[in-house]
Parts: C-alpha cells; structure tokens; sequence
C-alpha cells in the first residue's frame, strides 16, 4: 500500500504513531482485529511492525550481523554468565542477507558499506524480528537507479511471501510501478484511496492537493545573458583525473548531470568553499547580504519581515515563526534551507539535489521560482539525479563521470539517451 501527501500532509506522524515513536490522540491501531496497545517502539515491533527510516539508524563501527540482531543477540551460558552466541549470531544473520539479497559476510563492517548496501542491512534487520508489517519511508531517495531497482524488486519478493507493506514515497513513478494500493492524505486527513488500475500521475497529484496540476515544470523563455555568472577555468579537487572549466551565465540554469558518485556533490563543495581545491581558478559575481544589523544592533522586526515573506512565497507550512526546524515535515525544512539563501538576494544559486524529498505541489512552487529568479538574472547551477527535472529545467546540461565532466549538452541535444551515455563514459 503507497502512502502519498505533500509535504506537512501528516505522513511522518502517522507512520510515527504506527512505528511507537509517537503517541495518537485518539482512534484505533489493529493487528488481526485486536488492539496491540502500541505505547513504544519496542510495543510497535512486538506487535510485528518495523518502520525503516529514510535516514538510516546503523552503527558503523559495528558488523552487519552485530547490528542486524543489536539488541537482541543471541546469548550462550547461564544465569549471570552469559555472552553473545557467535555461531548462531553468523548462521541467523547469514539467512536474513540471502532473504534480501546481499551477498556479503555478515561479519563486514557497516562503515565500509555503501548506501544501497546498508539500505538492505535495514531490511534484513527488520526482518530479524518477524516482521509481518514494514514500513518503508522514501527508501530510494538516496540510492542509485540500480540500487532502487533492487529493492524495489525486494520489496515486490517480500510481498509475495505474505509481509505487509506501506510504502511512502514522493516518487510517484515508483508507486504506481509498486503498490497493489495507494492511501493519500492532505492537511493531515485522509483524502482519498486508487486502486492498481486507478493510479496515474494525474489522479494520485489531484488528491493529494485538491486540484489538478497540468504540469509541474515551470520553464520561463527568457532571454539569457552574455554576462558570466560564474567561471571555472581548470579546476582541480581530490580524486578528480581532470581539471575542470565550464561557465555559468546571469538568467541560466546549467544542470549538472551523472550517476551517483560522479562528483557532481564534491565539485559544488569545492566552490562553495567546503572541500579545499587543488589547483584552478573561480570566478563570480558577488552578492550583498541584506542590511539586518549588526550582532550588537539586530534589525528584529526587519527580520521577521522578511521571514514572513518568505514563508508566504514558498507556503510553508509552519504554526508560526517561532517554530522549530526540527519539528517542520522534510520538504518544509528544504523550503526554510532555500529561503535562508534567498535572502542574501544572490546573483548565483548553487542547488544540489533541490528537490529531493519534496512533494509534487512543492516542487511546482520551487520550478516557478527557479523561473523567476532566472528570468531577474540570477545564474542557478542545478545538480539533480531525476532526469525529468535535469531536462525540463536546465538551459544548458554539464554531465560527469567518474569526476570528470565528459560533455555538454544544449537545446535539442538534451536527450535521456544523450545524458546516459556520457554518464557512463561512453563518447556522443
């Protein structure tokens, strides 16, 4: 069963409260038709449910097998003197790896483990308690097209062998692949339920935002200008066989393209100044922070404002300006992130992933902003791996491979054909 909502919708809580770690304010949880009393996350897995987090809960300087069964290993001995029973710890984690698919010693440090690999470590350790319900949230967003493809075929395995399955995720295009069934919330309540042969885009957007939406890309035809933005002459960083040039112009978005670990990431931390650079030179236009005080004078009420601004342009969903971050949906926190930037009325953006983690209607918001900010001059280097998003958006296409920027593409040779085979090396 899909689970869909934008974001503040009320997902989180609700998988939260099926998951123990909140409490509900009133209604029902049932398991078989009986109450289970779910009070705890220890309640919540006793009662067969596991609820495997989009940011992943492992302890790298742990084993596989030590933090599948962390917890709840098996002991050998007795009474006081009791210690981990090794054998049976290997031979059960061993089992639960070939159930999902790693082929890999459970005796291999988590620190050493990939994202997709871990991924699965998850899986296996939910299933280390017998499951019967996994809870699944946004399970892909960090992983590689073939990573997702694995679990999602782990997932439809799982399903076969009777586990239950809720399965949240922004990408809609895996959950009309996925679910027998998509659940959608808005504003907290339920909206409404599709069927398998129910579920398109179109329909599953509709209730999720009371309205339809014609398109989600926002592309204003403006002109751009011959003005630099940003410069980048042989730019050298760790790890990268070949230095790096390409230019950004004032009113263009220049999509950054590749396959996860490409060094799209490491390349927008080298100019932002996070990651130290070799060797090369950057050039840009600089921008004036907006006048809020001194730390001794702060302009209080000039900063409410402009928060206040901001909250309304970007709809956040929030109780008030006083609110926490941390208490805000994920795709509320990104929205707070972008406004942060904004504000400094930048003549640069640099954006990396923008909308991941976002819901269909946010990320319309975000796609006519972008528009706006170019169409006022501001030159956007966009790093994103949906395709859809790199295509639709992007004035001009830069993709890497390996930390090494294999070409470029602009106006009809910005193609997903084009863009995959200068992500895996290969030569237009």
């Amino acid at each position: 069963v899909g689970l869909g909502g934008e974001n503040g919708a009320g997902k989180s809580t609700l998988i939260k409260i099926l998951g123990g770690i909140h409490q509900a304010d009133e209604g029902e949880i049932l398991i078989d038709g009986e109450d289970p009393n779910i009070h705890s996350v220890r309640d919540s897995m006793a009662a067969g449910i596991s609820l495997i987090h989009q940011e992943l809960n492992l302890a790298e300087n742990l084993s596989i097998a030590e933090n599948i069964f962390l917890g709840k290993q098996p002991y050998r001995g007795h009474g006081w003197f009791q210690v981990t029973h090794r054998r049976v710890l290997y031979e059960r984690s061993r089992e639960l790896l070939q159930r999902v698919g790693l082929d890999m010693s459970p005796r291999t440090q988590v620190q050493g483990l990939n994202v997709g690999h871990r991924q699965l470590v998850e899986v296996a350790k939910a299933l280390s308690v017998d499951a019967r319900v996994l809870i699944f949230d946004e399970p892909t967003s960090s992983l590689s097209l073939a990573e997702a493809n694995r679990l999602l075929d782990l997932i439809r395995h799982l399903r076969d062998q009777g586990v239950g399955i809720l399965y949240v995720s922004h990408r809609l295009g895996e959950i009309i692949d996925l679910c027998d069934r998509t659940v959608v919330l808005r504003d907290g309540r339920y909206a409404g339920s599709l069927e398998k042969d129910e579920l398109s885009t179109d329909r599953i957007v509709s209730l999720m935002v009371g309205r339809d939406i014609e398109k989600y890309y926002h592309q204003s035809h403006h002109a751009i200008s011959e003005e630099i933005a940003l410069e980048v002459e042989n730019l050298v960083i760790s790890g990268a066989p070949q230095p790096a040039s390409f230019s950004v112009r004032q009113g263009e978005i220049v999509g950054f393209a590749g396959l996860v670990g490409a060094g799209r990431s490491e390349l927008a931390r080298a100019l932002f100044g996070v990651d130290p650079v070799i060797s090369g030179r950057v050039r840009v236009s600089m921008a004036a922070l907006r006048d809020l005080g001194s730390a001794l004078l702060y302009n209080r009420s000039g900063a409410r404002g402009l928060a206040s601004r901001f909250v309304s342009t970007f709809s956040i969903r929030t109780p008030g300006l006083g609110q926490k971050v941390l208490n805000l949906s994920g795709g509320n926190q990104q929205k707070v992130v972008l406004a942060k930037w904004l504000a400094m009325d930048p003549r640069l953006l640099i954006l990396d992933e923008p909308t991941r983690g976002v819901d269909v209607g946010a990320k319309s918001e975000i796609y006519e902003l972008l528009s706006e900010l170019v169409a006022r001059g501001v030159g956007i280097l966009m790093i994103s791996s949906e395709m859809e998003e790199v295509i639709a958006l992007s004035d001009r296409v830069v993709v890497m491979h390996e930390r090494e920027i294999k070409g470029e593409l602009e106006g009809e040779s910005i193609t997903e054909e084009n863009i995959m085979k200068l992500a895996i090396g290969n030569a237009l």
